[in-house]
């Protein structure tokens, strides 16, 4: 909770906005999970939205920094913590015009939702225009303490382009402040597993004796590109007579400059609880659903639904842009899942990364860096008995994953997702998950001691 608290003086907010824009009215709008925003209303009826960053935002300064670079709408005002009244860093923008698409998405036919499907990826085509010449997040110049000029981006052409006003500073993605990289201690998770400093080290010395390999070696999927990495419903933006234009796109907080497989994903409006589909394969009704009960059938025609969309996603990129399409591809393998599992390993955990990595031996031909070579030895080595216990650590963490994956749906809206759960459904879901917790260690719990581990590890104690 104190990730989420931030003081600052809110009659100050107010009057530095009508200051800047001449606000005569605002309107809080609820906490989201990194910042506090306000609806301010100007004399001439125009809408701004003046936005607080939490703690949990990212590093101080360079999160706030870097989204009013990146954002592609006008900024009214900005402004460090220790240079204001205001008592904390804020962000004084438009307000996009539209509606978002939550709002109307269940009344868009199937033809309407393609129809944003292939605006969205439109919009990922435009972000490609711009290769950027290195890693990192998006500053103006003034906001970095050292600015050294250089090629900022490589253009359509080929052409690489200087500008004295945005420059490429630290990273701000979520990846860099997230799970333990900051300053704030958490505790994470059910896992009676406990890790220890050595078996971290000889995870994290695979992964750096493995990485140079698994990186794909087509410098186009490498190459670092500007990306909105969180297109949900919430933060797009449609006309409010045409749904299926796109007016705008919320929320570039975190944006980073990351290679393209690292971006290339199902945007998230296309995410779903089900089989994903593999490549350009489409989605089947089952053969037998005549022979299903209607609540069946009506369930399989509704996975089928949102299968379709996300299937036909791929096929329009292949077309229209191979570059992304490649990536997507890459991202379908499973080194591309060892080098997502290395760069979350403080969240995942070493069993699961080092599982697949004693696997991989037997398939070293196909990795990316080393089908251009010749032979090359296998950089890490096991002994039947540390294959033994890898094994073994593995199966551990798939069974408590599944247990969480048991809580979090046994409880739906309930499950505080990441530690949020709504004011009005606080006790219910406290509650619940008390009653939950008994049945989870009365499962998994095989001895006193292990009711104890899980007792003090039980993440949802408050």
């Amino acid at each position: 909770m104190s990730q989420r608290y931030v003081r600052f003086n809110v009659h100050e907010l107010a009057r530095v906005a009508a200051e800047a824009v001449g606000s005569k009215a605002c309107e809080k709008y609820p906490d989201g999970m990194y910042n506090k925003a306000f609806l301010m209303t100007m004399d001439d009826g125009t809408e701004i939205v003046a936005k607080i960053p939490n703690p949990n935002a990212g590093r101080s300064h360079f999160a706030t920094a870097s989204e009013v670079a990146t954002m592609e709408f006008s900024l009214h005002g900005g402004s460090r913590a220790d240079e204001n009244p205001v008592g904390a860093e804020y962000i004084v923008m438009e307000k996009i015009q539209g509606i978002q698409l939550d709002a109307v998405r269940a009344e868009m036919g199937i033809e309407d939702r393609f129809k944003i499907v292939k605006a969205i990826a439109r919009l990922q085509k435009t972000w490609m225009t711009f290769s950027f010449r290195e890693y990192g997040s998006l500053y103006y110049t003034e906001d970095l303490h050292e600015y050294f000029p250089r090629p900022l981006y490589t253009n359509r052409e080929g052409v690489k382009v200087m500008t004295s006003r945005f420059a490429i500073g630290p990273s701000t993605g979520r990846g860099f402040s997230d799970d333990g990289r900051s300053t704030v201690e958490f505790d994470r998770g059910p896992w009676i597993y406990q890790p220890t400093r050595n078996k971290k080290l000889k995870a994290l010395e695979c992964y750096r004796a493995l990485v140079k390999y698994l990186l794909p070696t087509g410098p186009s999927t490498v190459s670092p590109f500007l990306w909105h990495g969180d297109l949900h419903i919430e933060n797009i933006f449609v006309a409010s007579k045409n749904h299926t234009q796109i007016i705008g796109i919320i929320d570039w907080q975190s944006t980073e400059l990351a290679p393209l497989f690292e971006h290339a994903r199902l945007p998230c409006f296309l995410d779903y609880d089900g089989p994903p589909t593999v490549g350009l394969e489409r989605p089947r009704l089952p053969d037998n659903l005549a022979q299903l009960d209607f609540a069946t059938q009506m369930q399989a025609k509704a996975l089928y639904l949102r299968q379709s969309l996300s299937a036909l996603y791929k096929p329009y990129v292949h077309k229209q842009n191979r570059r992304l399409y490649s990536a997507l591809a890459f991202g379908d393998t499973p080194i591309h899942d060892i080098l997502i599992l290395g760069r979350s390993m403080l969240v995942d955990g070493e069993a699961a990364y080092l599982a697949w990595v004693a696997k991989l031996e037997r398939s070293l031909a196909d990795l990316p860096g080393i089908r251009a070579r010749e032979t090359v030895p296998f950089p890490s080595k096991f002994t039947n008995e540390e294959r033994a216990q890898i094994e073994s650590e593995y199966m551990g963490s798939v069974r408590d994953m599944e247990a969480m994956r048991k809580v979090k749906e046994s409880l739906g809206e309930l499950f505080p997702e990441r530690g949020i759960v709504r004011s009005d459904q606080y006790e219910a879901s406290r509650k619940a998950l008390q009653r939950i917790r008994e049945r989870v260690i009365g499962t998994y719990a095989k001895s006193k001691i292990d009711k104890v581990k899980w007792l003090e590890s039980w993440p949802f104690n408050n």
